[in-house]
């Protein structure tokens, strides 16, 4: 893979970001528009395969699905998960001791004060499931 050509102009996070055709656009798309004719569909979005968002290598670029982009980042580990996600009720801490514990799964929820399918599923490894 050539080596990636990041954009050094406006930056929005960690995304360029530029003013073209009335209004503000990521540098990616209007790089893949202007320089190899692609528009990107409605509800789709670009991924990078080289993984860095300030990329504007057209050969680094392709369109896909939110799912598609969403499954290329949990397949190379880049996805948030346990205390690191943003929705987590648990700690890993907590996870632990509700996978050791034989106390009813209710009792646990109560004590923790969260839901018991939140337990539940912590105790049958439907979330948290990166932990041994």
């Amino acid at each position: 893979m050539k080596d990636c050509i990041e954009w050094s102009g406006p930056m929005n996070g960690d995304r360029g970001r530029i003013h073209f055709e009335g209004k503000r656009q990521y540098a990616y798309h209007v790089t893949l528009a202007q320089e190899d004719g692609v528009d990107v569909p409605s509800g789709m979005c670009v991924m990078h395969d080289c993984d860095n968002p300030k990329c504007v290598n057209t050969s680094h670029l392709k369109i896909a699905s939110h799912a598609e982009n969403m499954a290329d980042m949990a397949k190379k580990g880049r996805s948030a998960r346990g205390e690191a996600h943003g929705s987590a009720k648990l700690a890993e801490a907590d996870v632990r001791m509700i996978r050791d514990s034989s106390l009813r799964t209710s009792h646990l929820s109560r004590w923790l004060g969260v839901s018991w399918q939140t337990v539940d599923d912590a105790r049958k490894g439907k979330t948290w499931g990166h932990l041994e």
